[in-house]
């Protein structure tokens, strides 16, 4: 069993906090909670802190996953992991420019509304865990000295992401219409990120969240697009030119002062592919 000290828990309050809230009745405040694996949080000491840190700010998509939907819907599963994916390569951009405070936030982020509805389903599907490697990047991130550890456990979640998504929850779709539509969702997801930031009183944590979703699009892009490049044209030509033109709006993890490409532009195009991509 793994007793988290108050410096780690004060990087995950916020996260445990909402779980233990939503459980039914109040003990889960006064016992804590717990991993599937055993890694504890006292409730007692979470409510002390007062929930001090805070969920990363910027987000203008809902990234809440539904538990029971996930468990048996294979784009719902595949979406979930990809959030995750989002917002640990933006987490591990800030990082390499070392912006300790936005990766610490990026890589905790996803953890109560995606990471704790998630892992039922990875259980169930025979998946290792890897909400402890999540804890770790986001925990010593904050920490100059530990770089080597913070590392270690980006790539470990990386590579729980690509053994994750090997075993996806049968749904009676084809591979082909699965990862074309995750693929839309992310690209709506960075484009209406980049939309936000341009917005009076975004955040540099807005563009930061629009660029993982970004990153994330090129990962799954690389698996999508040659499932339909001969059969699937419009709704090929369709994604192909959301991308490029994210590609050129999202050219380096830091908020330029002038949007590169006109915001409408962008966005107009992502939902034109979402709509190709919904009726393959």
């Amino acid at each position: 069993m793994r007793v988290f000290s108050l410096p780690k828990a004060r990087h995950i309050a916020w996260a445990i906090m909402m779980v233990m809230i939503s459980l039914p009745g109040s003990a889960g405040a006064a016992t804590g909670f717990a991993l599937s694996n055993g890694t504890v949080i006292s409730g007692n000491m979470l409510l002390a802190m007062g929930g001090e840190a805070a969920q990363a700010d910027g987000q203008a998509v809902d990234d809440a996953v539904d538990q029971d939907l996930v468990a048996k819907d294979p784009v719902s599963y595949l979406t979930a992991l990809d959030t995750i994916r989002a917002y640990f390569l933006a987490g591990q951009s800030a990082y390499q420019h070392n912006d300790l405070d936005a990766a610490g936030e990026m890589f905790v982020a996803p953890m109560t509304e995606v990471y704790v509805n998630l892992e039922p389903a990875l259980l169930a599907q025979g998946v290792p865990t890897f909400g402890n490697a999540m804890i770790d990047a986001s925990d010593n991130a904050y920490l100059p000295e530990s770089r080597a550890e913070t590392e270690a456990a980006i790539t470990s979640v990386f590579d729980a992401l690509t053994v994750a998504e090997k075993s996806l929850p049968k749904g009676g779709r084809s591979k082909e219409s699965i990862q074309v539509e995750v693929l839309a969702d992310l690209l709506t997801r960075a484009a209406t990120q980049y939309n936000a930031a341009f917005e009076e009183g975004s955040s540099s944590r807005t563009w930061l969240n629009g660029y993982g979703f970004y990153k994330a699009a090129q990962h799954r892009a690389s698996i999508a697009l040659p499932l339909i490049s001969q059969q699937k044209g419009d709704a090929h030509t369709a994604l192909l030119k959301a991308m490029e033109l994210l590609n050129q709006a999202y050219k380096s993890p830091t908020l330029p002062a002038i949007a590169p490409i006109k915001q409408e532009d962008v966005i107009n195009a992502a939902k034109h592919a979402s709509k190709l991509a919904s009726e393959l």
